[in-house]
């Protein structure tokens, strides 16, 4: 464990009398202490601090180079131009006791270097690394990535300026953002090298600070907001030491969770493609997703110019929509962007895409979208079902920006019959709905077909369905509830009938193929 000047001092605070400390004291390159003999002056290091005894009657003069002393008492002597940098304890402090209490400090950094390095050997975990951090600064830690995304924190953190995302994490509000990045005094911190400390009028506490950089590129920070104590010289170097492990947990995170999804993205690349699969690595992968094979989903399809395509805007995509869709993931496929989005049981596809609405308006893109669908195996039939509602979408309603293939698959079979897609893919979702209750008690599918076919005339239905009109009734208000189309609408219910003839087109509607 190599320690700082400041650290020392700091920690030994209480008893220091004195010192000469500077700019020179920040160098965290202390690793050892040792006593001070005068015969020593020809091979001393600055690896060590030394004690010595200034309380002697004679003065103590010291060597010129770049050294470190904690001196008992303050009868010395130093050259003018002399780079040592000292500590002075008081005169009745022995050497003893300095030795002890300096060992002490070296046991407790080594100590904590120590459990740093023990959680980046073993799971890494950024908010442990925090909470190491934070047992030492005393201090909120915080650590947030480029796209300003709260990645952990330990400590009582204030969270009032932070607004949920649709993920796994929450980030600073785009209003304190955009005041951030047009403050100078901000933009001023983002190229800082090592630790600074940062004011701004936009936030509350005082901050101090370690980027991360790629080269020039600023690429995220830790903060230890100024909260339960100011902040200390020997904080800034206990910080970029910190914010190195941190670093490193990140970067390892990053290439195993980017290693994991390159992997994941290839696989529903090829099922999109319509390529075979290995069953036991798609399931491998799913369960890191969490995902099941049998989950419900949706596809989204948005076309990408040639420029897009091959530069980082489509990258730049993919991480904005994943960072927004809760349970996603997306991937280029030829001339499009696609993402597989993962939908609850109960998720409503329309809430799990309010999200990402603005995103899409904002940059003028496009989107086509296919119906839920159960099965990730089935993720070639939804995006081209997500890619023709895009290009129908287009020529048909270009002042949308999103186009669902359920607004377009009466008009698609009537343009290409079952060349395309088998019948049952152009059935209404509510007739799929029904089409569970076929072989139920109560079946509700033969009841609105009925119903329709007899144009809504409760008593012919009755007779046709053997019920009483009462049952019909009941029959019906079930229904109703089950269902999104309004039967007093004839294009509605236009579609439900020509669903229910497609029904019967389609030789392979078993239960599981049909939800």
């Amino acid at each position: 464990m190599k320690i700082s000047m400041w650290i020392l001092h700091d920690a030994l605070s209480s008893c220091i009398v004195q010192h000469n400390l500077n700019n020179l004291s920040k160098k965290t390159c202390i690793q050892s202490v040792s006593v001070y003999e005068d015969e020593d002056a020809g091979s001393l290091s600055d690896r060590y601090i030394y004690i010595a005894d200034a309380s002697r009657d004679e003065p103590i003069h010291l060597p010129a180079e770049n050294l470190f002393f904690a001196l008992i008492g303050d009868n010395l002597t130093l050259d003018a131009n002399s780079s040592v940098q000292y500590v002075i304890l008081p005169s009745d402090y022995s050497i003893k006791r300095a030795f002890c209490d300096i060992c002490k400090i070296f046991e407790k950094y080594q100590d904590w270097l120590d459990a740093l390095q023990s959680e980046l050997d073993g799971e890494a975990d950024i908010t442990h690394i925090c909470e190491l951090g934070y047992s030492l600064l005393q201090n909120p830690v915080a650590v947030y990535d480029k796209n300003y995304t709260l990645l952990a924190c330990a400590g009582e953190l204030d969270m009032s300026y932070l607004e949920d995302k649709r993920g796994p994490y929450t980030a600073i509000s785009s209003k304190l953002v955009m005041k951030l990045k047009n403050e100078p005094e901000y933009i001023k911190t983002i190229g800082v090298e090592g630790a600074g400390y940062q004011v701004s009028r936009h936030v509350s506490r005082a901050t101090l600070y370690v980027n991360f950089s790629n080269g020039d590129v600023f690429d995220g920070r830790v903060c230890v907001p100024e909260d339960n104590r100011p902040v200390r010289e020997g904080d800034y170097q206990i910080a970029e030491i910190l914010t190195h492990f941190i670093r490193l947990a990140v970067n390892r995170r990053n290439t195993y969770a980017d290693s994991r999804r390159y992997v994941f993205r290839q696989l529903l690349k090829d099922i999109v493609n319509g390529d075979k699969v290995s069953d036991k690595r798609l399931e491998h992968y799913m369960e890191k997703w969490h995902w099941g094979n049998e989950d419900r989903y949706i596809c989204i399809y948005t076309g990408l110019d040639e420029t897009e395509t091959f530069t980082s805007s489509g990258s730049y995509m993919i991480n904005q929509i994943e960072s927004t869709v809760s349970d996603c993931c997306s991937f280029i496929y030829k001339n499009g962007l696609i993402s597989i989005i993962h939908l609850l049981d109960d998720e409503n596809p329309e809430d799990a895409l309010a999200n990402v609405t603005a995103f899409f308006i904002d940059t003028q893109h496009y989107v086509g979208i296919s119906d839920v669908y159960y099965g990730i195996l089935k993720s070639n039939t939804a995006y081209l079902q997500a890619s023709i509602a895009y290009s129908m979408g287009l020529q048909n309603k270009p002042s949308s920006w999103n186009f669902w293939f359920k607004d377009y698959a009466m008009r698609h079979f009537f343009m290409n019959g079952t060349s395309v897609f088998p019948p049952i893919l152009y059935t209404e979702e509510d007739v799929r709905k029904l089409a569970a209750y076929k072989d139920a008690k109560v079946d509700y599918y033969t009841t609105l077909k009925v119903y329709l076919e007899n144009n809504m005339n409760l008593l012919h239905t009755a007779e046709k369905l053997f019920i009483h009109r009462t049952t019909l009734f009941h029959r019906l208000k079930y229904i109703e509830k089950i269902i999104s189309a309004d039967l007093n609408d004839s294009e509605a219910r236009f579609r439900l009938l020509l669903s229910f003839k497609l029904m019967e087109m389609d030789n392979d509607n078993q239960l599981e193929q049909i939800v």
